[in-house]
């Protein structure tokens, strides 16, 4: 029996770009699931007492039909899964005040990224 995923021809479409996102939002409208994916751009001032500016680019949105998002969602968690099993426990970002994540960036050298 032909496996089913060779039944399936697939191509790129002439509108495909990558794109890199390091955040994302969304909501169910009783029908379909929005995820709209952003890139936060956090620029620094010279003086640490002013609070970082945070430049928010939309890149990207897919719509999805519940029963996608399910699979999609199954198949995303498997994937952290393997990811951890061989890299181990991917970091979550903590929420901490501006001033205290620049100091913190400074130190050690860190690209600051916001994920939502």
């Amino acid at each position: 029996m032909p496996n089913a995923v060779n039944l399936v021809k697939q191509r790129y479409s002439v509108d495909f770009k990558r794109v890199y996102s390091n955040g994302a939002m969304g909501g169910y409208d009783g029908c379909d699931f929005t995820i709209t994916f952003f890139r936060d751009n956090i620029q620094y001032a010279q003086d640490v007492s002013v609070s970082p500016h945070v430049a928010r680019e939309i890149v990207s949105e897919i719509i999805l039909p519940a029963p996608a998002l399910k699979e999609i969602t199954k198949w995303l968690l498997s994937k952290v899964n393997e990811i951890e099993e061989g890299n181990g426990i991917i970091r979550e970002p903590l929420l901490k005040s501006p001033v205290e994540n620049r100091e913190k960036q400074k130190s050690e050298g860190v690209v600051g990224a916001t994920y939502s």
